[in-house]
């Protein structure tokens, strides 16, 4: 259970990180709640990340695994597979990468923005979140996560290089619901 504890915290770390960094930047930042833009793609996590989002779904009532599952995007190939109505099915345990969507990053020696915000402004790598460190933080999740072996063999076949596309992980809580 140690390892649920430290993810929750590693979680909580970056919305509160990213809180604050929204905060300061509010000006110049669109993205607020209702915002889906970054939602438009197709994303992969961390194997430890889409634990994470199993075992959340896990505690849920049989009847609201089924109310979750009946919001999935499993058709629309152009946006993200837990978005509904332009908002997440899964907020409570959403993995970082949407934990931080809107802000600006720096990432060896180059920063990336959302095209929604900063139009105004020039921005310098004290302005933008350290994606170096966001990046090491959760590759060492990933290797507690390897050592703790707690990849099981319905994630393990979805798993490729590490990462787990959403697409394939809303496929498996749909399995994971009905063998309940």
């Amino acid at each position: 259970m140690s390892f649920l504890l430290d993810s929750h915290n590693i979680h909580d770390k970056m919305s509160e990180t990213f809180d604050h960094y929204q905060q300061k930047h509010a000006a110049y930042m669109l993205c607020q709640k209702g915002c889906s833009q970054c939602c438009h793609k197709k994303f992969s996590v961390f194997a430890w990340e889409a634990y994470v989002i199993i075992e959340y779904f896990k505690q849920l009532s049989i009847t609201s695994q089924q109310e979750l599952i009946w919001k999935f995007n499993m058709s629309d190939e152009t946006k993200c597979s837990f978005l509904s109505d332009g908002a997440c099915t899964i907020y409570q345990a959403r993995p970082t990468i949407c934990r931080t969507q809107g802000a600006a990053f720096f990432l060896q020696g180059m920063m990336d923005v959302c095209p929604l915000n900063f139009e105004s402004v020039t921005l310098t790598k004290n302005d933008c979140l350290d994606l170096d460190r966001i990046n090491y933080i959760m590759s060492s999740m990933q290797l507690k996560f390897e050592a703790e072996k707690l990849l099981s063999p319905e994630l393990a076949a979805i798993c490729h290089e590490q990462r787990v596309e959403l697409t394939a992980l809303a496929g498996l809580l749909f399995k994971i619901h009905q063998e309940n």
